[in-house]
């Protein structure tokens, strides 16, 4: 099959990658939803959260009133922090008395039908183009979210421009800054992939 010059191009590359990801039951994130200052897709966490623990969410809402999103998030945000994006995802959080499960582990068994519907309502979306900096437009080419919790974060290349995961590697070296949230260490994304095909 010939290809486009724009299949050629990382685009191309990032297009085909997010459409296998999408047929296998992954959801496209819109990146206008992931808030810089959380390093979080804020949009899908409250989806979840208000899907999976809606008497929990209730309560919140009773306790916080209108500023519920936000005591919700600085909560979350304190304790990734502190413990850390897979001892969040693991445990989940206390805010106010209220616990928080972030995301539903597949059960071992399919005798407990309650667990395993929660576990189908985990929302793993893949999104183009993050713009992740509170202080420049800097992108990075795909996150991976667990419930709007990211945890993986690919930048790809494609050998028919001239670049390959060398040069991937070396760009999460020099342009991507420590100090970002979405790159601290146990704080946001766990895993960093470097990519050509």
């Amino acid at each position: 099959m010939v290809k486009t010059p724009v299949e050629l191009r990382e685009i191309g590359f990032e297009e085909y990658v997010e459409e296998s990801l999408l047929k296998s039951g992954y959801i496209k994130g819109n990146p206008d939803d992931y808030n810089k200052e959380f390093a979080l897709d804020i949009k899908l966490l409250f989806e979840f959260l208000e899907d999976t623990q809606p008497k929990k969410m209730e309560k919140l809402r009773e306790i916080y009133k209108d500023q519920y999103q936000f005591k919700v998030l600085s909560r979350l945000n304190r304790e990734l922090n502190n413990r850390g994006m897979i001892d969040v995802l693991r445990h989940g959080i206390k805010d106010y008395g209220v616990y928080l499960d972030l995301a539903y582990f597949k059960p071992a068994s399919k005798l407990n039908t309650e667990m395993l519907e929660l576990y189908e309502k985990n929302r793993i979306s893949v999104t183009r183009q993050v713009h992740y900096s509170t202080k420049n437009e800097n992108s990075i080419d795909m996150l991976i979210c667990v419930n709007g919790l990211p945890v993986v974060v690919l930048e790809l290349k494609n050998p028919f421009t001239g670049q390959t995961y060398e040069d991937a590697i070396m760009q999460y070296k020099k342009d991507r800054s420590p100090n970002e949230l979405l790159f601290q260490f146990k704080k946001r994304a766990i895993v960093f992939f470097a990519v050509d095909t």
